[in-house]
């Protein structure tokens, strides 16, 4: 009200003193934290079951003709891996891998005996170690064998760029406890 008994509309919203509005950013702030933690909290008690599936994409072409046992397998995980609904290990992060077989197709020549047969193409791989959302290294076993390995011809063994195979969470080198 003024001094004519009116009301103006800066008297129907009187304004707050300048150490309120400050006190009010305090508290919002202090909330954003507390919502932080209580987040974080929940994370921790997330696990990553023994067992638990995970889904791996080879990034490189590999053949029993040119690869060699120990030779580095590039992979990745192929989608994000969720408990509780957490992302606990993310699409695209990068996965160990390595030959563990591999023997080139050896045809016979016209001089080797009738009795004998060539030697076919084998070729094997394993899936070892991925790392989820907050580091840690987690132990994987793979490729798990089953409906997603297509038939190939026997006398060469082959897996395009691309493939994706199954694996399955097996240990985590420290604890696996979110």
């Amino acid at each position: 009200m003024n001094q004519h008994g009116d009301v103006s509309a800066d008297d129907s919203h009187p304004q707050r003193p300048a150490n309120a509005t400050g006190m009010h950013q305090i508290l919002l702030a202090l909330a954003a934290t507390v919502a932080v933690a209580i987040t974080a909290a929940g994370q921790s008690s997330t696990t990553v079951p023994e067992g638990m599936p995970v889904r791996v994409r080879l990034l490189q072409f590999i053949s029993s003709e040119t690869s060699q046992p120990g030779e580095v397998v590039r992979l990745e995980v192929f989608e994000d891996v969720v408990v509780k609904n957490l992302v606990v290990i993310s699409r695209h992060t990068p996965v160990a891998g390595s030959i563990t077989t591999a023997k080139a197709y050896r045809s016979l020549s016209s001089h080797w005996p009738w009795w004998t047969r060539p030697s076919l193409g084998k070729l094997a791989f394993t899936i070892t170690e991925t790392r989820s959302v907050d580091g840690r290294v987690l132990r994987l076993l793979g490729p798990i064998v089953g409906g997603n390995q297509p038939k190939k011809d026997p006398s060469l063994r082959w897996y395009h760029e691309g493939e994706v195979f199954d694996a399955i969470v097996v240990a985590s080198a420290a604890g696996n406890s979110y």
